[in-house]
């Protein structure tokens, strides 16, 4: 009888990744991994932080190896990476050498921060964030849904309210199959499982505002924070941008408000604000 090990490495280390997973053994770990959030960036900082000399991104985004495939073991995770020869290439050139993961879901399931510092402890970890109430809105207009944007939320924060999910403590449960276009950008619950394992300082917290204003300022500070050259970033085109009519007013407003306890207890947890509230 073939063991499940076996089946595993054959299905999704041999099958699935090819010559990738074959020569896993001889591929990098990443450097960092930007852990989230869902509709703030992710995406585009995937695609353009490759143009660095000294940069080679995953083989995909949203991997999901620590949430969803961490059963499958290391070898599948390095068959996402690439090779210790190209590792060495680039080093040889560019004195410097780096790879990453982009995966949204780490930042909303707190055993995911466990198992990152279990496999590598000294990686570095970014989080790029938005103002919540732009965050649930966009998520709102990519998905299919009978109910409009208000009648969601209003499910959400009633649910939310009666489960007494209001105090910084208490870590949120995303397994459910509801929608969770308000929890999710309460980011100081998703946040303190990592900081309670990892030290602060292996941490860069980014706004997707500024992001979206002076996209090179927000380059510069990953390099050096990663303790890269500086470079000049040529591809700033958006991907994944959304398309759709605005909110409306009391809707906002409602929701700023809304936001408001939530937006503070984030910044007194990393030590900075950003200009969420209006």
């Amino acid at each position: 009888m073939i063991s499940k090990e076996f089946y595993q490495l054959l299905r999704y280390q041999i099958l699935e990744r090819h010559l990738y997973g074959v020569t896993a053994k001889y591929r990098a770990l990443p450097n960092f991994i930007i852990i989230g959030a869902k509709r703030c960036g992710t995406t585009s900082l995937y695609h353009h932080l490759g143009e660095h000399p000294c940069i080679i991104r995953a083989k995909r985004d949203n991997v999901g190896f620590f949430n969803n495939n961490f059963k499958l073991g290391l070898n599948y995770y390095k068959s996402f990476f690439p090779s210790i020869w190209s590792k060495n290439r680039i080093i040889s050139k560019e004195k410097h050498f780096m790879t990453f993961d982009v995966t949204t879901g780490y930042l909303l399931n707190p055993i995911v921060a466990t198992n990152i510092f279990e496999t590598i402890p000294d990686v570095k970890l970014i989080l790029i964030v938005r103002n919540p109430v732009d965050r649930a809105y966009s998520e709102y207009n990519l998905i299919t849904n009978q109910k409009s944007f208000e009648e969601l939320i209003s499910d959400e924060i009633n649910k939310t309210d009666r489960g007494n999910n209001n105090t910084l403590g208490n870590i949120i449960d995303f397994t459910k199959n509801e929608s969770f276009l308000l929890r999710k950008g309460m980011y100081a619950k998703q946040l303190l499982p990592w900081f309670k394992i990892f030290p602060k300082d292996q941490f860069l917290i980014l706004s997707a505002e500024d992001y979206a204003v002076t996209p090179q300022k927000v380059y510069n500070d990953i390099f050096k924070f990663l303790g890269l050259p500086q470079y000049q970033i040529t591809n700033m085109q958006k991907v994944n941008k959304g398309s759709y009519a605005q909110m409306n007013t009391p809707t906002r407003e409602l929701l700023v408000n809304y936001f408001r306890r939530y937006n503070d207890d984030f910044f007194k947890l990393i030590g900075k604000s950003f200009d969420w509230n209006k």
